[in-house]
């Protein structure tokens, strides 16, 4: 049941690393490593495009036309993942605020957000697109309530399983990053305070460029 719950939040942390990458520049064993785990973390059909990877052993004039596919399907895939992350941290700090939320796609399934200590629960949808909607829930005294749409997403249904997965995620494990302001996921113990080691140095020589700059005041003044 662990390595269970383990694999959905790999799936989540998967998707946060994808954001950060540069496909166009990556070199080829580092894209092929990607290729791989984004067959270990997607759902079908997309496993398919990404096999298409591989076909180029057999045939190397598929090369160019397999890799710019998949460099498109991940570049979209990134996309709208970056959207949704943007939307889940939305939502921690409005459910922050005291509010109640309602989550749902397609008109059929939906899950309700009381407060960050609840989990939602979800019924599984399949569909080429996946329309998700987020709502402001207020409710009335006579049992019903009023709602107002905040956000929406349209997204392939190959992120059914991510909002599935949902049931078991704390909202909290969605950060913003101190460095360039991306939401990111991060579910390990360990504390962090970026999305990527890019913006972890970069915001290494920052401060080492502060504290150089201050001590180089500090000497000035004395003189």
């Amino acid at each position: 049941m662990r390595i269970m719950e383990d694999r959905k939040f790999e799936r989540w942390e998967w998707l946060s690393k994808l954001q950060s990458v540069d496909l166009e520049g990556m070199p080829q064993k580092d894209f092929k490593d990607l290729v791989f785990e984004s067959m270990k973390f997607l759902n079908m059909p997309s496993t398919k495009i990404l096999q298409g990877y591989y076909m180029v052993e057999a045939d190397p004039s598929l090369t160019s036309e397999v890799h710019k596919t998949i460099v498109e399907f991940l570049r979209i895939t990134s996309m709208t993942s970056k959207h949704l992350f943007k939307i889940l941290y939305d939502l921690k700090m409005e459910l922050s605020s005291g509010v109640n939320i309602l989550l749902g796609w397609n008109s059929d399934s939906t899950a309700l957000f009381t407060d960050q200590s609840k989990s939602p629960r979800i019924r599984s949808y399949v569909d080429k697109e996946i329309t998700l909607t987020v709502k402001r829930v207020n409710y009335l005294v006579d049992g019903g309530y009023d709602s107002e749409v905040i956000n929406t997403i349209v997204m392939s249904s190959e992120f059914l399983p991510l909002l599935v997965d949902l049931e078991n995620i704390n909202l909290n494990m969605f950060l913003k990053c101190e460095e360039c302001g991306e939401i990111y996921f991060h579910w390990r113990k360990r504390q962090r305070k970026y999305c990527s080691k890019a913006c972890q140095n970069r915001a290494g020589v920052k401060r080492h460029r502060e504290k150089t700059t201050t001590s180089q005041e500090g000497v000035s003044k004395d003189i």
